[in-house]
């Protein structure tokens, strides 16, 4: 059964207490966030913050994207839009392409 949400005067107010992560009210600010799952009796919160993450500091910068800015730049100016854009899509983008997921700062 999929939890109902109800909103009464901005006041989100939930069916039945959330049992499972991806059933929790998410909050935060872009930097500093939470899910906050449970009910009226226990509830739990899980923090994180930006820079927690799931392994060490990685570089992300392509090495070998500045070589391609010549030939992205010459594309553009001859009116080469999609072959320019294709181009930096492909030369531009960070390595790896996906990002690690946020580890758990604490739990309250």
């Amino acid at each position: 059964m999929k939890m109902q949400i109800v909103f009464d005067k901005l006041t989100p107010r939930y069916d039945r207490a959330s049992a499972r992560f991806d059933e929790a009210l998410p909050i935060g600010n872009g930097r500093l966030g939470a899910m906050l799952t449970g009910g009226l009796a226990e509830k739990q919160i899980l923090l994180n913050e930006e820079m927690i993450w799931y392994g060490g500091p990685r570089d992300r910068n392509n090495p070998d994207a500045a070589q391609y800015m010549p030939e992205i730049r010459s594309l553009m100016r001859e009116g080469r839009v999609q072959e320019a854009q294709w181009l930096a899509v492909l030369a531009l983008t960070g390595t790896p392409e996906t990002q690690r997921h946020f580890s758990t700062l604490g739990m309250l």
